[in-house]
């Protein structure tokens, strides 16, 4: 899913501040109407950092079988297939 944000006139600070942003993971706030404190989360927004290896490794599969085209619903399948091929060269490598 991706969101797109169409604006006036930028002045070249405004996109150097933009341009910092890019890549970056955080969140981001809308609301049709005021935002309370209560709104804004407290905590910084989860980074790759935070997850742990496994989940990384998931995430990246994931990415990759949306890339080839194959539905979400089959994703547990495909994930399934790459992982006992994974686990097929380790073990290859064992002595």
């Amino acid at each position: 899913m991706s969101l797109r944000f169409i604006t006036q006139e930028l002045s070249d600070e405004e996109k150097v501040i933009i341009m910092r942003y890019l890549g970056k993971q955080g969140w981001l706030l809308f609301k049709e109407n005021d935002f309370t404190e209560a709104d804004i989360p407290k905590d910084n927004a989860p980074t790759d950092e935070d997850k742990s290896p496994a989940q990384r490794l998931r995430g990246a599969i994931f990415l990759l079988s949306q890339q080839k085209g194959i539905s979400k619903e089959k994703f547990n399948e495909y994930y399934r297939k790459i992982m006992e091929k994974f686990i097929d060269s380790v073990k290859e490598k064992l002595t």
